[in-house]
């Protein structure tokens, strides 16, 4: 199985007059994102299912990902996956649907905490920017510790 964990485009910076669950992303992150998902279709033959954060910036970010790898009918908002998801939620939902390529949007610092579970049995300092994919493959169910980093590719690298 491969899970393919995907941080939020550029948001809204934080403001008072905003909810934090409110924040939109931005027309750059928008740009920034499409650019990246021209270059992950190159790597990425299919994703089966989308989960996402019920932020507005996470569900924006995916619906830009739903519509570019025609998922409209795979893509779900899981309440699990809003700040402070654990990895544990991650891991059950991604032996729950039971397919070959699960993609997660979700939020820092939660991103780098469930790579560093997935992938290491001690601590990582591991950087997940707007718009940064992380691709983990997994033999068989995904567990703590046992999936290989294929690739942690920042929206910078395809400028």
């Amino acid at each position: 199985m491969n899970v393919y964990l995907i941080r939020h485009a550029e948001a809204e910076r934080i403001s008072p007059l905003i909810k934090d669950s409110e924040r939109k992303i931005t027309t750059e992150g928008k740009q920034a994102l499409e650019n990246a998902i021209k270059f992950w279709k190159v790597a990425i033959s299919q994703i089966d299912i989308l989960l996402s954060s019920p932020y507005l910036r996470a569900k924006q970010t995916a619906e830009v990902v739903s519509a570019s790898f025609n998922l409209t009918d795979k893509f779900f908002v899981d309440n699990k996956l809003a700040p402070g998801c654990k990895t544990k939620d991650i891991i059950e939902l991604a032996n729950m649907f039971k397919v070959e390529d699960i993609a997660f949007v979700g939020h820092q610092p939660d991103l780098s905490e469930h790579l560093e579970v997935l992938i290491a049995d001690q601590s990582l300092n591991i950087s997940f920017k707007p718009s940064t994919i992380a691709k983990i493959s997994f033999e068989g169910k995904v567990k703590p510790q046992k999936g290989t980093l294929k690739y942690l590719l920042p929206t910078k690298f395809f400028k």
